[in-house]
């Protein structure tokens, strides 16, 4: 990367892994591959509801509204149950749920190492678990799931994809056929990726050319019907070193958490053996969120809120859940960084200059 086109976070640009180790999958070669993790799911919740009966999908309090109003367009009744990150975390709310439905649970933000719920009586519910943030987890490897998915664009360089299995050995929806409308997204999104390299290796490019392309190939990848995988994305995939990616992202991740320590924010702590999937911190209220991620930005650091409850779908999503929303942001701290990246991240931040929120200033 060019010195004067630096930048962190953001979407990921074109990668060449050429020379690194090609390592395997938690899923089997039976596995299904979609388009996108929302494809996955969808798919298997209209599978679901015509062969298996289900009724019900239970989906956790904290989620993407984006992704929950994808679930519900199949036609399946959504509840909502107490689970989310940190403080929102389960701590043994009876589900009332029984046989003919079905439980999403999720890996926030790769926090998680084993199944929260391994240990309670599901009432014969089929279990879902969502692996985007860590698809390489132990957790992930060792599941006892019923089905799980990953979206595997989140964690790797790729135009398009997502993956379900089930490590339970239970059929799987056939795997569609790639929709025109996914397989142009993909490669406009592929566009963006090999402009934006080009970009930050100094090349001529407009950055807000492949950035509307981007966003263009977001918006088309997000919606339509259920899309299989990409040739092309599928064929990356077998390129890819995950498990140094995965080593990579837990070492940037110690160093920021290393540096980062103010009275300010809350760092959201990963169970033992876990990888986080970006560095998770709460502030005090929302106002202070927004004025650090605004100073990060002037600095060419791109943080993500996930996720913005702001208008929530369901009103039965509780205000905690919309209050840890407001103060949250996320850190990237994937493979495309190293040492240096991230102490100019802890620097930026150290640096922030508060305009007397609270009682305590942040320099």
């Amino acid at each position: 990367m060019v010195r004067d086109r630096w930048e962190q976070g953001s979407d990921f640009h074109w990668e060449n892994p050429e020379g690194l180790p090609v390592e395997r999958c938690p899923w089997t070669n039976e596995a299904g591959y979609y388009g996108s993790g929302r494809d996955a799911l969808r798919s298997l919740l209209l599978h679901g509801q015509k062969v298996l009966g289900w009724r019900k999908l239970w989906v956790p309090a904290y989620f993407c509204q984006d992704v929950l109003a994808a679930l519900s367009s199949t036609g399946i009744e959504t509840h909502v149950y107490s689970d989310g990150p940190g403080e929102l975390a389960w701590h043994g709310q009876d589900l009332v749920a029984k046989t003919g439905d079905a439980l999403l649970a999720v890996n926030f933000f790769g926090l998680r190492n084993a199944s929260p719920f391994s240990e309670i009586e599901l009432n014969g519910m089929a279990v879902i678990e969502d692996h985007t943030h860590d698809p390489w987890s132990d957790w992930s490897w060792k599941s006892k799931a019923d089905w799980c998915v990953a979206s595997l664009r989140k964690t790797c360089p790729l135009p398009d994809g997502g993956v379900l299995w089930s490590p339970a050995g239970h059929s799987l929806p056939r795997s569609p056929d790639v929709t025109d409308t996914r397989r142009e997204a993909s490669l406009e999104k592929l566009v963006s990726m090999l402009m934006k390299r080009m970009f930050l290796e100094g090349a001529r490019v407009d950055k807000e050319t492949f950035r509307s392309f981007s966003v263009s190939a977001e918006q088309r990848i997000a919606s339509g019907s259920v899309s299989g995988m990409s040739d092309w994305a599928r064929m990356m995939l077998r390129s890819f070193p995950f498990m140094r990616w995965r080593a990579l992202r837990a070492a940037n991740y110690a160093i920021l958490s290393s540096l980062v320590t103010t009275p300010t924010l809350t760092r959201l702590e990963p169970q033992s053996g876990a990888c986080p999937f970006s560095f998770v911190f709460l502030f005090r209220c929302h106002a202070e969120r927004e004025l650090v991620r605004a100073h990060l930005l002037s600095h060419r650091i791109y943080p993500s809120i996930l996720w913005n409850l702001e208008r929530p779908l369901s009103s039965s999503i509780p205000k905690a859940a919309v209050a840890f929303s407001e103060r949250m942001l996320s850190l990237h701290c994937d493979y495309r960084y190293g040492a240096e990246d991230m102490e100019v991240v802890a620097d930026v931040l150290k640096r922030v200059k508060y305009l007397r929120i609270g009682s305590v200033d942040w320099q």
